[in-house]
């Protein structure tokens, strides 16, 4: 059986976190936007000859996180956080995603009841990756 790895989009509402997932897992860019209400996609690929399948994540904007982003980030492997170019808003933002994912994830590596083989490697750890898009 392939590993699983949590892939987490976050950032603003209509940044275009939904069009880069289509593109990168189907190869194909919407022609319209549809505002995302928590969506979950499955990819599998091949990574380093190993087969995996990617579980990506696809987040609500900023005020429809609500209680399920602290659950996300304790089981994500992967982060990608996504601006629009256009929006000094939305990049300003980048910072409190990141230090989120950071401040959860720390927390985990501090909590002594987390059982380590829920989180392989270093707690604190994860790749993470700012995504800068135009959407016009």
């Amino acid at each position: 059986m392939p590993d699983i790895v949590r892939v987490v989009v976050m950032g603003d509402e209509g940044v275009g976190k939904s069009a880069l997932i289509l593109r990168l897992c189907f190869d194909h860019f919407p022609g319209t936007h549809e505002a995302t209400a928590d969506d979950s996609i499955l990819k599998t690929t091949v990574v380093d000859g190993q087969e995996c399948v990617l579980d990506v994540i696809d987040t609500a904007g900023r005020q429809q996180y609500g209680t399920l982003i602290e659950q996300w980030i304790r089981q994500a492997q992967v982060f990608v956080l996504v601006f629009d170019v256009a929006s000094r808003k939305s990049f300003s933002h980048i910072k409190e995603y990141y230090d989120q994912v950071r401040e959860i994830k720390q927390a985990i590596g501090d909590d002594s009841t987390v059982e380590p083989a829920m989180y392989p490697g270093p707690p604190y750890y994860a790749p993470l990756i700012v995504v800068g898009i135009r959407m016009i």
